[in-house]
């Protein structure tokens, strides 16, 4: 599955077996459950040192980066190069789910050995408003809006572009992690409430 799916999307994006959907379809999700059922079940095919998943994370995003912007660096001069550009950002890209897994591993790693308590705290506070975060910045009325909030474009071709990259991930996840706090703290007011006058 990952190979038809993933692999194959990667390589030869424009020959791919079945219609591609950049990893938003059910297909890719069960993909995505199967690998993360596997790494449940079988932890023991994971003995690399977690810090080397950490190494594997960062040097797949470095690639994704590197790759992208090289192929559009290229596409200015020779052309015709744009599309497989592109391909190397989807969900379904093999290079994001490598990524992704890597990342997850060292995640569960870390989680065996114990940690501070204000970094477990933290961790589970934000894992709590991380659904909400996606939710309100890919909203309709918003996914299109924030980009010029932040001044995207101005920057894209500038030496600013990764810290200004970083810097609005996080404002971001900030204030969507703020907002579904809010959320919650209302929420669970009404619910008392209602418990209340039951």
């Amino acid at each position: 599955a990952i190979a038809v799916f993933s692999l194959w999307n990667t390589i030869l994006p424009f020959t791919q077996p079945l219609t591609d959907h950049e990893g938003m379809d059910i297909c890719w999700f069960a993909c995505l459950y199967l690998t993360a059922a596997y790494i449940r079940k079988y932890p023991e095919d994971f003995k690399l040192q977690r810090w080397m998943y950490f190494l594997f994370f960062a040097l797949s995003s470095l690639l994704v980066f590197v790759l992208g912007k090289g192929l559009l660096l290229a596409d200015s001069f020779i052309g015709k190069l744009g599309g497989y550009a592109k391909n190397f950002y989807p969900y379904n890209s093999f290079f994001i789910l490598f990524a992704s897994v890597c990342l997850f591993i060292f995640v569960v790693k870390a989680g065996e050995k114990k940690c501070p308590n204000w970094i477990a705290k933290t961790v589970l506070f934000a894992a709590q408003g991380t659904f909400g975060v996606y939710l309100l910045h890919e909203h309709s009325l918003l996914r299109y809006l924030w980009p010029k909030w932040f001044n995207v474009e101005a920057v894209s071709k500038t030496p600013l572009f990764i810290p200004h990259l970083l810097g609005t991930i996080l404002a971001i996840f900030i204030v969507g992690i703020t907002i579904d706090f809010v959320r919650r703290l209302i929420f669970g007011l009404f619910q008392n409430t209602k418990k209340k006058n039951a």
